[in-house]
């Protein structure tokens, strides 16, 4: 079975010349005979020279899915919203925010393109990382999918679009426009008018000089 040849910390990719095989007389549940599957893997806790790898010591589901630069990020779904309930997990998707007037901050109804050609890690119980549903560990997750309503989809959000997503979200009505996944055509974001600042300074005391409009 595999063994740490040194220290492994906890969140770090598992280098190869840390790993080494060692006889047992036992077969642990989850071990590896071989040193290759585990290279590049990451311990979620804190491993030891010496300590026996196993399957549940790793780090696995959709954080493995999320590529770098990426965050998997759960807005709420419904038939509608999802397609008609024919997203599936691995899809490309276009995010759509709809505001509907309320004689304040929306003065007129509309809709707009939010984000474009983001990638579904799942929707409702289905999940491209292959895990069987809570539920029904012997069924397929897909098949289940089209007979219990989806609640959640994942998608695989750069950081820089998280915020807008989530005031979106909160703002109005987010609606996915199923996309053709060869179609790698984005709207270009030097055409959109670029979104206020988040902070300002506070204004200045009496006698006290203005202070100068934050960036970035």
């Amino acid at each position: 079975v595999v063994v740490a040849a040194k220290p492994l910390p906890a969140g770090q990719a598992i280098p190869v010349d840390a790993l080494r095989v060692e006889q047992l007389t036992i077969n642990p549940t989850g071990a590896f005979k071989e040193t290759a599957p585990l290279a590049g893997r990451v311990p979620v806790i804190d491993l030891g020279e010496g300590s026996l790898l196993l399957e549940g010591q790793l780090v696995s589901g959709l954080a493995l899915r999320v590529s770098e630069g990426e965050r998997a990020v759960a807005v709420k779904a419904d038939e509608v919203m999802g397609v008609g309930n024919k997203v599936q997990p691995g899809d490309f998707v276009d995010v759509f925010l709809m505001l509907k007037s309320d004689n304040k901050d929306v003065d007129r109804s509309q809709a707009r393109l939010l984000l474009s050609r983001k990638r579904v890690l799942a929707f409702g119980n289905a999940s491209v990382d292959g895990l069987p549903s809570k539920t029904d560990k012997n069924s397929n997750p897909q098949a289940q999918q089209r007979t219990e309503a989806a609640r959640t989809v994942v998608l695989a959000v750069p950081v820089d679009d998280i915020n807008r997503l989530t005031l979106a979200e909160n703002s109005g009505r987010l609606l996915l426009a199923l996309r053709n996944p060869t179609d790698m055509l984005e709207p270009d974001p030097k055409l959109f008018a670029e979104l206020p600042t988040a902070l300002q300074p506070a204004p200045p005391k009496p006698g006290e000089p203005r202070r100068a409009p934050l960036e970035g």
